[in-house]
């Protein structure tokens, strides 16, 4: 994710050097970015001033977060991970289409695409490949709106609500949007990493692992609340704050599994006591949280994912990853194996006579 071996200096220095100093220009104002920093502005604002609980904080909540992204880009897109297994408080507002989540997601574009309308990066050259992969992102995309539509209609028709339910039109919308959400964030990471690769990979990176600490301190409140820390024999299943487990579903897990090789990636990249102390916290939290799905999901995919680390590490040639110069380098594939080795050990223990399966 660091970008190859070749890659010049420059980038690194940049990377150093502060938000401002790498590649970009002014001046050119994109009718196109300001069209889309509006648009989701007031769909932020729209679902802040109906918020079931406080339109005043939702409302401020999302003003502060695009204000922070149209500051510093990579901090409001790095957020939203570490938001994600948190904030959605459908138990407390009855919201089942809309969520807390889609208010930050929509402010942080809304800043993003105000901060590009007036500092764009340098554009890459254009290739074929990028056509390809636009070409599917369309196929993908009218695939989604197509299945929605026939939501609509085998609902009887699109009728706006805010408490409809599961055999409700809105649910349909439900489903689509997080595809759209996310194709609305993809040109702002894009963006980023055309300004400073490494800077974006290491901030995009850092957030995943964020996200895994966050949801992996959710998991071990709700076991130490419900079950306690050391049982390890009752028939209960973790869902942290995913509230759209409480119809079945592996939403838990598969947060965990995607985000568990970036905490070890973080393990291995850490370049200070302080930051492998913390580091290593969240890798011990979260194989705890992990573990305690008894999700055979969980128990196959998190040794998968890991695995895959340490061979694109030993794909590499063995170098460090990418430290910085002056920085000592660390081994996130040696890490990731020897955790791929000590988390399967460790299901293998507990899952054929343990908890919820």
């Amino acid at each position: 994710m660091t970008g190859s071996p070749a890659e010049p200096d420059h980038r690194t220095a940049s990377g150093r050097s502060g938000h401002h100093s790498h590649s970009g220009h002014r001046g050119h104002f994109s009718a196109g970015y300001a069209l889309l920093a509006l648009v989701s502005a007031g769909a932020a604002l729209f679902l802040a001033v109906h918020h079931p609980l406080s339109p005043a904080l939702a409302s401020a909540f999302a003003l502060a977060l695009a204000g922070v992204t149209a500051w510093r880009p990579l901090l409001g897109l790095a957020l939203l991970p570490a938001l994600l297994p948190a904030i959605d408080l459908m138990p407390w507002t009855g919201w089942l289409t809309f969520e807390e989540f889609d208010i930050a997601v929509l402010a942080v574009a809304a800043g993003g695409y105000a901060r590009l309308c007036v500092h764009r990066p340098q554009a890459s050259a254009a290739s074929g490949t990028r056509a390809a992969k636009g070409l599917l992102l369309l196929l993908y995309g009218a695939a989604v709106g197509l299945a929605m539509l026939r939501g609509f209609a085998d609902a009887g028709g699109f009728a706006w609500g805010w408490w409809q339910g599961y055999q409700e039109p809105m649910n349909s919308l439900r489903v689509a949007k997080p595809f759209y959400l996310a194709l609305l964030l993809l040109p702002l990471w894009r963006a980023r990493f055309r300004a400073n690769p490494g800077r974006a990979a290491r901030w995009f990176s850092g957030s995943l692992a964020a996200g895994f600490g966050v949801v992996s301190l959710l998991a071990l409140w709700e076991r130490w609340a419900n079950t306690g820390l050391a049982n390890f024999s009752s028939d209960y299943r973790t869902t942290a704050l995913f509230w759209e487990m409480h119809v079945g579903g592996a939403a838990l897990d598969a947060f965990l599994a995607l985000t568990a090789p970036f905490a070890v990636r973080e393990l291995g990249r850490a370049n200070s006591p302080r930051r492998w102390a913390l580091a290593a916290g969240v890798v011990v939290i979260g194989a705890y949280a992990c573990v305690t799905t008894f999700s055979r999901d969980v128990y196959l995919a998190v040794p998968a994912g890991l695995a895959l680390m340490a061979l694109l590490a030993a794909r590499q040639g063995g170098r460090p990853d990418a430290p910085a110069p002056g920085r000592p380098g660390r081994w996130p594939g040696a890490v990731a194996a020897a955790g791929c080795l000590a988390f399967a050990l460790a299901a293998a223990a507990v899952f054929p006579g343990s908890g919820y399966r």
